[in-house]
Parts: structure tokens; sequence; C-alpha cells
């Protein structure tokens, strides 16, 4: 009779203050599902079994030299790591794996896949405190301009990374410049663990500017100016003929003894369309700097990625790349044509999101069909379906209180 009493007692006051009520119920909703998006949801908890570092060294490494280096990577993990929690090391130089079997050979690359015992056999449960380990215990080694180190699954887990930006635009060295304030930035966040762009510095170069202005008042169409510069350099097919059944090319290239230098190469003339013949060193200029081992294109244009991990015992996907986007947003100010695409983990999760508030609303829809056509009411079937927010806000909220333990050794 008490709990009666109480209970009724709390319905009229709700009925009393219906519309405060209602009001108050919106908005702990609303913060609800916002705390969840800040502190992100785990749709798949896969448990890692083993952990993979992938370094890159200076580019003038050797391989013996690149050896050396996860030589002394491997003594470090294996004083580290609990026996009762290790099961094998293997290291590989030489190579990145790729996907689809597009993999990276260059001698200055190397990769350690470090397989753990089963959960139920090791003596430190959880793999995120190893992998905490492994990092703070090999550290960004002396030669190494790159380190990436991730838990994966045996069974081919995730693959993603934490952090992943796409930096796309129209001149590499922009995107470069961009990509290098964006991994500073990142370096500063808690729960980083470390963030680099995949762009790689490579041989020195001479590059030939050629000024579009100039050669359209001297009457130079800028494909001949590229066609005499490569005829000169390469070389260039003139005409074939036929030899015993063969096609041989007839190719026009300048003597070895002509170009000794790139003002040599400037001293050549290209015809104009009045008839006369101007010199290249009129119409461009030239500039040293450096070429880049791998070039990337994004939907059609020039890109940069941005790659990250995260310590996931002190910081969240969520977290570090809802950071990380505002200071994006900051950096690009500077940079016009510039733009960021989201990638890897982060914006896989933003996608699931707005996949489930679709099938949410149209979940919805069809029970309040169904319960509609049950009760012949368009009323009762509405304060049925009041339930269903109450269970989401219960849900979230205790996510977020899952969430916030902290993460222990067993």
């Amino acid at each position: 009779m008490r709990i009666r009493r109480v209970y009724g007692k709390l319905l009229r006051n709700v009925m009393e203050r219906r519309r405060a009520f209602l009001l108050g119920m919106i908005i702990l909703f609303a913060v609800s599902v916002m705390l969840g998006l800040m502190r992100g949801v785990e749709f798949f908890n896969t448990e890692t079994d083993r952990i993979s570092i992938k370094i890159k060294a200076e580019t003038t490494n050797s391989l013996s030299d690149t050896q050396k280096i996860m030589d002394d990577i491997e003594k470090k993990i294996l004083e580290v790591l609990n026996p009762q929690d290790l099961d094998s090391v293997y290291s590989y130089v030489g190579i990145h794996p790729g996907t689809q079997g597009n993999d990276e050979i260059f001698s200055n690359l190397a990769y350690m896949d470090i397989f753990l015992n089963i959960k139920t056999e090791r003596k430190t449960k959880d793999s995120g405190v190893l992998i905490k380990r492994v990092r703070e215990a090999v550290g960004i080694p002396e030669g190494v301009t790159e380190i990436k180190t991730a838990g994966v699954s045996r069974e081919g887990g995730p693959g993603r990374n934490d952090i992943e930006f796409a930096i796309v635009g129209d001149s590499y060295e922009n995107l470069k410049r961009a990509a290098d304030e964006i991994a500073k930035a990142g370096r500063g966040i808690k729960g980083v663990a470390g963030i680099y762009p995949d762009i790689e510095q490579g041989k020195k170069e001479i590059r030939i500017m050629l000024d579009e202005k100039k050669a359209n008042a001297a009457g130079v169409p800028l494909s001949d100016i590229a066609m005499i510069l490569r005829a000169a350099a390469a070389g260039a097919k003139v005409d074939s003929i036929k030899r015993g059944g063969d096609d041989i090319d007839i190719i026009v290239i300048a003597k070895k003894d002509d170009i000794k230098s790139i003002d040599d190469l400037l001293s050549f003339t290209v015809p104009n369309r009045f008839g006369s013949r101007v010199p290249l060193s009129v119409l461009a200029k030239t500039e040293k700097g450096y070429s880049y081992t791998v070039l990337k294109h994004t939907n059609g244009r020039k890109s940069v990625s941005v790659i990250g991990e995260i310590d996931k015992s002190t910081a969240t996907v969520s977290e570090v790349n809802g950071i990380l986007v505002k200071e994006i947003e900051e950096i690009l100010k500077n940079y016009p044509n510039v733009e960021a695409l989201a990638g890897g983990e982060y914006r896989e999760m933003q996608q699931r999101f707005r996949d489930l508030g679709f099938a949410f609303l149209a979940a919805m829809f069809l029970i309040f069909i169904i319960l509609a056509a049950l009760f012949n009411s368009l009323i009762q079937p509405f304060i049925i379906m009041l339930a269903i927010p109450f269970g989401f806000m219960g849900v979230m909220l205790l996510s977020l209180i899952h969430i916030s333990e902290p993460t222990r050794p067993y």
C-alpha cells in the first residue's frame, strides 16, 4: 500500500507538471546521446592477441642498418613482456605488408609481429596494457623517422587506423607543410600514442618551372616546350622503319656532350608561331627541391595522409579525433584549396552512428504502425513507445559508466 501511495503521488506530480517533465526528458535524452557520441562506442569488441610494429627508418639505411634497429626493438620487447604473456616474435626487414598484396619494398622499412598467448593463459589479461608496455619500451629508436604500434587479432580483426585524415589539394609542398602542422598539433593531444604524415622525402631534384604568361606572349605552346625538354633528355620518336619484318623506331636525342648542366638544357630554343626561335631560359626558371618516394591521390587530387594511434587506456577514438578535427580546421585556414577527409576508425564510427540513427527511426515507425493497428488508436501506441527513449537513455548512461572504468592489469 505504501508503494502504491508513493507511486500515485509521483504520477500526480508528473501529470501536474507534464510540460516540465516532457521537456526534462527531451533534454536528458539529448544529453545521453551527446555523452555517448563523445565517449565513443565499440560496436565489435575484438580481443587483441597480436601486436604489430611498423617502422620507417632514414632513407639512407641499408638492410643491415634496419636489421640492427629491429634487433634492438626485439631485445627491449623480450625484456618488458612476461614470458607467460608472449607466444612468439617474428620480424621482417625491407618490407611493409600492404592491402591486396601491394607490399612496399625498401631497405629502410621493417615490421614485427608479436604473437600473444590466448587470453586465458596470459598473466596480463588486458591486451591494452601489453600494447602500452611495448610502446613505452620501444619509444622512437635512433634512426627511425616513423613507428606505428597497433593491436590486431589473428583472425584478421580491425585493421583501421585510430587516426587517419587524407589532406588533399593541388601542391604536395603545401600538403606536406599542412600535414606536418597537423601531426605536431596531434602530438599535444592527450591519448595520442603516435602521429605522423605518410609522405617521405626522396632524392634531390631540379624542377623547371615554366612561365605561362611569357610563353603565351612569345607565341610558344607549353606542350612544345615539354616536348623539346623530353626529347633533349630522353629522346623523341620521329619515325620508324621496317627491317626483316621488325619495326625499328628512329629516335632523336641530344648528344650527351651538349647537356652537361641544367643551363645547357635551358640554352635550347623552341619555335614559336611567328617563325622565330625563343631560348628556353627566357620562358622558364629552375628551382631545387626534393622528390617524394610515394605519390598518392584521393578523389583525383593530390593527397597526404596523417596517420596515428591512440592509447585507449587514457582516451577514446571519438574524443581524440573530435579535438583533432577542430585543430585541423584552424590549421587549414592558412592553406586555401586544401581540405581534410576523415578516415579510419573515426569515419567508420560516424557512418555506423548515421546508419544506426536511420535504422532506429525506421524501427520506431514500424512499431508505431503495428501498435496502431492492434489498438485501433494513435494515442495509445505513442504512450507505450515512450518507454523506448527511457531504455535508450539507460543503455547510453550505463555504457558511459562502463567505459569510464580505468584500464588495469589483472
